[in-house]
This record gives C-alpha cells, structure tokens and sequence, in this order.
C-alpha cells in the first residue's frame, strides 16, 4: 500500500530485541486498543545473533549516573515480578500445568536469575570514584556496600589484594538486585507475552524512509521484500540496536550509533572452587568475569584511546588474541587460581556504541516528529530495557515520560555534542 493510506502500523518498531519488545509490551499494556495496530520489524525472529541474546545477560545497578541507577533498578523489579508484567503468558503457563491460580507457583519463565550482584574492584587511585558513585547509588535506594581491604578479604579472599601499593586495595559489591539470568529465554517470553497480546512480528528489514516535503515527519517506510513500496506509518521507534545509526539515516536523522565487537570468552580452571561466591567482577582495567555453570565467563572493552574498529554486519567472530594478550593476564593478576586456567569456548556479539558518551540516546526527535530513537545504549540495553521500553511507550501514549523522566538521554545532547558521561563503570 503506498503511503498515505490506512497505515501498515501505527506504530512500526524497527528492531524486536530486548529494547523493541519492552516498548511493544509497555505499549499494549498502556493501550491495549493499540496492540492490534503495533509492528515488530526484525531481520531474523530468532534473534540468535541479537545483542540481547549475545550478552553477558547480567544486570547492575552500580552506576555513576542516578538515571541509570533507576533504569536498573525497575530492570530488577521487572525481571523478578514477570508473572505481572508477562500475566497472560503465566496464566497460560499455569493452565497449561493444570494449575490455573497459580497456587504455589512462582512463574519467571525459565530466566534462572541469579542475584549474585557486581563487584567493582579498584586501586588507591580509583576509591574516591567508588566512592563518590555509591553516595548516587544509595541516594536511590540501591544496597551498594563499600569494602575497604579487610571486608574485601574476608568476603572475597580469593581475590589478589596490594594494600601498601598500587594494586586492588578496595570495592563495592552490589548486596542486593545485581546479578545473572538467561537473556535469551527473556527476550523470548517478552515476545510470546506480545503475541499473545495481538502484537504482530514480522521478518523483514528497512531498506529506505520517505519524510514529507519538508522533512518534519515520516510518511513512509521500504523494506527488504518489496522495496519500491513505501508503505504508510505513524510513529517509527527505532530499536535496532548496533544498526541504529544506519536505520537513523533513513529518516535523515544523524545517530551516532554504531556496531562494536565484543568476545566473550568461558573458561576453566584446576582450582576454580577456590573461587567462592564469584560475583560478575570489574578489575581496575575494564576486565570483566563471572561464574556460569561450573565454570566462568569474561571478556572486556579496548582501553581508551585504543582502536575500536568499524565491524561488519555479519562479522561475528571471536577475536582471535584478545584473551591471551590482553585477558588473561589481568585475570590471573587478579585472582591467582586464574593463572592456570583453559578456554572452553567463545562467542562474539555486537554492541551498540554511542560514540558521542556511551549513553543510550532515548526520546522523540525535535525535527522528525514521529521518529522516536531508544538505542545507543552501549552494554547496558538487557538491564535497561524494560524502563526505557515503558519511557518511550508513555511518550507515545500520554505524550510525556511519565513513571521515570529519561529526558537527560534525549537528542538534544546529540545536536549540541553535549556528552553525559559515566564514571568508574564498564
């Protein structure tokens, strides 16, 4: 249908991970008169090489950033009260089980979450950043504990500590709400949740925009399998993740969102029950592990100034010396059980950079009225999905962000080169 008849949504989510589906659920849940009208554009419905899916799956709220803190903190809420916010998926799981009340029943759709929390560590030059974000962090209401060197070495003595010098002598380590879960199962009950509530999915992929003649709103959308038809919409949500940026310039937007490789790297090691109690762990360099299953996972940023290089759409292999050169021997600084220790296996995932600061760039464009971006969000879209999904669906439906403002992501920081930058954090 060309543009500007009866639309083909009312509402076009261009992306269905973590972030497209959160905005579609909050959407039908704000408006269910609208889930009949709301699409789910996606290149691949199985979202295996999606970020949400090729993420740590983890979840924090150690941020310097008390927005972020926030968004964290109902990223918990809602991934620990899914029979709420997924009620017609349980309800069906519960019939299904013969127990249609759901008597003795918790119902968390498989996503196992582990409230294991993050561990921040640090050397003398860094307290005062640990610091200075858990003053932010309990200012919310988040239980962020400090641990001097003694407290560190009594709940994680597993962990190499150089209190006279210029090694780990400190950390903070998330008491409650942090920790792991099984993104994929989310993403994937989100959907079925969505389906269930009439919102439609479909597989394809934006190939072109049409704005009016003086650029001020979108009229029509082209997608992969007919792609000389626009066909009409109302409001466009761009969700798609690592392909932001490149969606964006459809509409004539300029988006500083690009795809960024990461490994992820699981490993072994002889004495790994050593390792008690393995919180998700920061080293000072960026270095990141957790335990999964019987053994661990890891991985980490380039340093800063290092390049960061361009990555193709399909690129999803493991970089090749990453964990050798660069990994492993700040794993095993760290934590001496790490220095024998066997890569088991490996992934790689795209992340959605924002190259302007690292922050998700989340709101309504002040030109392109019904051009609605929530991506960018550089590693923290699993976490901040569910509340930057309900912003934008509350945007769109009562015209403000009303449960949490997140106006401090908007575009205008973009236009301005204005950058909100986080301190201390992965």
């Amino acid at each position: 249908m060309a543009a500007g008849g009866k639309p083909f949504a009312d509402v076009l989510i261009v992306g269905g991970g973590i972030m497209g589906s959160c905005t579609a659920l909050f959407l039908s849940r704000l408006a269910p008169e609208l889930s009949h009208r709301i699409k789910v554009v996606d290149k691949d419905l199985t979202f295996a090489r999606s970020s949400t899916a090729l993420s740590a799956a983890s979840i924090r709220h150690q941020f310097s950033n008390p927005v972020n803190v926030r968004m964290s903190q109902f990223g918990t809420q809602f991934i620990k009260n899914l029979s709420f916010f997924c009620d017609r998926t349980a309800q069906q799981e519960r019939e299904a089980a013969g127990n249609r009340n759901g008597d003795g029943v918790v119902f968390d759709g498989g996503i196992g979450f582990r409230e294991t929390g993050y561990l921040f560590l640090a050397t003398q030059k860094g307290k005062d950043v640990l610091r200075e974000n858990n003053e932010v962090q309990t200012a919310c209401g988040a239980r962020i504990s400090l641990l001097d060197s003694d407290r560190l070495n009594s709940k994680f003595p597993w962990v190499r500590q150089d209190p006279d010098g210029d090694g780990i002598n400190s950390g903070s380590f998330g008491e409650e709400g942090e920790g792991s879960f099984d993104a994929y199962l989310l993403l994937q009950l989100i959907k079925k949740e969505n389906m269930l509530r009439g919102i439609e999915y479909v597989q394809d992929e934006i190939m072109g925009g049409k704005l009016t003649e003086n650029g001020d709103a979108v009229t029509g959308v082209a997608f992969r399998s007919s792609p000389l038809e626009m066909k009409s919409v109302g409001t466009v949500v761009n969700a798609a993740g690592a392909a932001g940026g490149r969606v964006a310039k459809f509409f004539g937007v300029n988006l500083p969102v690009v795809p960024r490789k990461r490994s992820v790297y699981a490993f072994s090691c002889p004495s790994e029950e050593t390792v008690t109690g393995c919180p998700l762990t920061v080293l000072p360099c960026g270095t990141w592990f957790r335990r999964e299953g019987k053994g661990f996972i890891c991985g980490g940023s380039p340093p800063e100034g290092e390049e960061d290089p361009d990555v193709a759409p399909d690129d999803f292999d493991v970089h090749g010396d990453h964990f050798e050169e660069r990994l492993w021997p700040s794993l095993a600084e760290a934590v001496p059980a790490f220095e024998a220790l066997k890569v088991t296996h490996a992934w790689a995932g795209h992340y959605e950079t924002c190259l302007l600061d690292h922050n998700a760039v989340i709101g309504r464009h002040p030109r392109v009225s019904n051009f609605i971006s929530v991506c960018g969000f550089s590693g923290h879209g699993l976490q901040h999905g569910p509340a930057a999904g309900r912003a934008v669906a509350e945007e769109i439906v009562l015209g403000r962000q009303e449960s949490l403002s997140l106006s401090c992501f908007g575009f205008d920081r973009v236009l301005e080169g204005r950058p909100l930058l986080e301190r201390g954090i992965v």
